[in-house]
């Protein structure tokens, strides 16, 4: 499913200069604490790709609006 949404957003992302991360199960430890990281630091970073499995609980995000 994120490989479809990866599809749809990339022309988009593309033409404004903004990226994403992506945190799926087959993501190891280390690339889950890079992308977050990446997302919390990085101002071009606005899109976090997650599945629930991969980041469900614990994932404190504190750029998220709720």
């Amino acid at each position: 499913m994120l490989d479809m949404i990866v599809c749809a957003l990339s022309p988009a992302l593309a033409s404004t200069g903004g990226s994403y991360v992506r945190i799926d199960g087959s993501s190891t430890l280390r690339h889950r604490r890079h992308a977050l990281n990446r997302y919390n630091v990085d101002i071009s970073c606005r899109i976090m790709l997650a599945t629930i499995g991969a980041v469900g609980e614990g994932l404190v995000l504190p750029n998220v609006i709720y």
